[in-house]
């Protein structure tokens, strides 16, 4: 068996400015996308294995994870030309927010020392989050049922 927990955290910074000199429209305009995005996950888990018979292994596991994503972003559009500001935007909501329970279960048999037969049946979560430079709201998170034999 064994017992966990995990904690992470980050902080990430990007700048993105684009200028269009008229080739595909008739303005100057410069865009400039200032971002900063910060995250920080918690997860709890446990795993075990229990063996009732030399050749049969039960295997269980359950981790509850909690993410949080928050993005401070800032769009300027302005005027190459004149230097006037058309626009500036904060992107709203700023903060999402997502838990989840995941779990495995796994039944082995192994007949010979040289063959193992499986059947197993998981639950697994990835986060959402944001797109740094696009105009939508948080993107919500994954999640994979998956059975295997």
């Amino acid at each position: 068996y064994i017992f966990g927990l995990y904690y992470y955290s980050e902080k990430l910074t990007a700048r993105f400015h684009n200028r269009n000199f008229r080739y595909t429209g008739n303005i100057n305009l410069l865009t400039a996308v200032d971002g900063r995005q910060e995250t920080e996950s918690f997860a709890a888990f446990a795993d075990a294995t229990w063996k009732p018979i030399d050749s049969v292994s039960i295997i269980g596991g359950i981790r509850y994870t909690k993410d949080q994503k928050d993005l401070m972003r800032s769009t300027v559009l302005s005027n190459v030309t004149t230097s006037a500001v058309t626009s500036t935007t904060l992107f709203l909501p700023p903060t999402a927010k997502w838990d989840d329970v995941s779990f495995r279960g796994k039944l082995v048999f192994r007949p010979t020392n040289r063959t193992m037969l499986y059947a197993s049946y998981s639950k697994g979560f990835k986060g959402g989050g944001f797109n740094l430079f696009g105009s939508e709201p948080a993107f919500n998170p994954e999640t994979l049922y998956s059975w295997e034999i």
